[in-house]
């Protein structure tokens, strides 16, 4: 069953047409990788599947009743509240109109202990490192149990060890939250490890499509075929 579709997709700002005519579509509980240049209109993406923006043409259609699910969404900085502890930072959302009469008062402390992080509860923003600060993002993102789950480069600001360690650390919590995720990344690896498919797109458009990428047996081979696709937009390819 498909979480949601893209129809037709196109988005301008003003006279630069950003996305072109993009169709997707997301199953349940798929974990989708979107590589691509700066510029290639992946951010944007991830936006209106938010609802942070709306299409200039085409449509964004939901499963069943039609509404968006509920949905998380992390971005590239933590955007924590510096005067908030990291309990009320994630706990965040019960604030929310939306969120008041369901969210479940005591799923951010126990998320805190699930992943090892219950000694950081009461510390505040500034206490914390660029790899803490963003798990918090994380963690607050799926208080309030999306069923779909943004994630907007939510690990480029960090070391490299830090990402590939925040790598398995995401996976057990997607795990946990049996969510459907779209990641948009620039990290080839990463996607590798994630998704379960990876989109990639340029200029606007979805170029490739690499299915089955968790299972498949022949990373190397997989990873050499995205690079060999994975070019900056000024450079045409076949």
């Amino acid at each position: 069953m498909y979480e949601l579709t893209v129809d037709c997709g196109t988005k301008k700002f003003g006279d630069n047409l950003v996305l072109d005519n993009v169709g997707i579509s997301i199953d349940r509980g798929e974990f989708l990788a979107v590589l691509g240049p700066s510029g290639s209109g992946k951010s944007t993406l991830l936006r209106i599947l938010a609802g942070l923006e709306s299409l200039t043409a085409g449509t964004v259609r939901w499963s069943s009743d039609g509404a968006r699910p509920p949905t998380g969404v992390v971005f590239q900085q933590p955007l924590l509240l510096p005067w908030l502890t990291v309990i009320e930072n994630i706990s965040l959302a019960r604030r929310f109109t939306a969120h008041r009469h369901e969210f479940d008062h005591e799923y951010p402390t126990t998320l805190l202990r699930r992943f090892g992080m219950d000694g950081l509860a009461d510390r505040y923003p500034s206490e914390l490192s660029g790899g803490q600060a963003q798990r918090v993002a994380v963690l607050r993102a799926a208080a309030t149990r999306p069923r779909l789950l943004l994630l907007d480069e939510p690990f480029s600001a960090l070391d490299p060890a830090t990402r590939i360690d925040l790598r398995q650390w995401l996976a057990e919590l997607v795990a946990e939250l049996a969510a459907t995720v779209v990641l948009i990344t620039h990290d080839v690896e990463e996607a590798i490890a994630l998704s379960d498919r990876i989109v990639l797109l340029d200029r606007g458009r979805i170029r490739r499509e690499w299915r089955e990428v968790r299972t498949g047996l022949d990373t190397p081979a997989l990873r050499a075929d995205i690079l060999q696709q994975y070019q900056p937009d000024e450079v045409a390819v076949p």
